[in-house]
């Protein structure tokens, strides 16, 4: 699923985490295959005192609201070009 890497790719980890808190997401590997992504993620994850109410209280029992089982971060080029070939969704 193609996203901008700020804002809207938090978005997606943050309701598919949303999902695996009500263990309503399927048990597969999600991908983040976007270097400004992740990095972008990783910036906000560093300063949660900027998150909203609804964020913060969530982070009282789950302290990464953009984290999830399954989740991976596609991080080098070699890494990206093997999404190519494996199976499954």
């Amino acid at each position: 699923m193609p996203a901008f890497s700020v804002g809207r790719t938090q978005e997606l980890l943050y309701s598919l985490n949303q999902l695996e808190l009500e263990n309503r997401l399927p048990d597969l590997n999600y991908y983040v295959d976007s270097p400004l992504s992740i990095e972008a993620t990783m910036i906000m994850q560093k300063y949660p005192e900027y998150f909203n109410k609804t964020i913060q209280k969530i982070m009282k029992t789950d302290s990464d609201p953009f984290g999830f089982k399954g989740l991976r971060f596609i991080k080098t080029v070699d890494q990206s070009k093997q999404l190519n070939f494996m199976d499954g969704p």
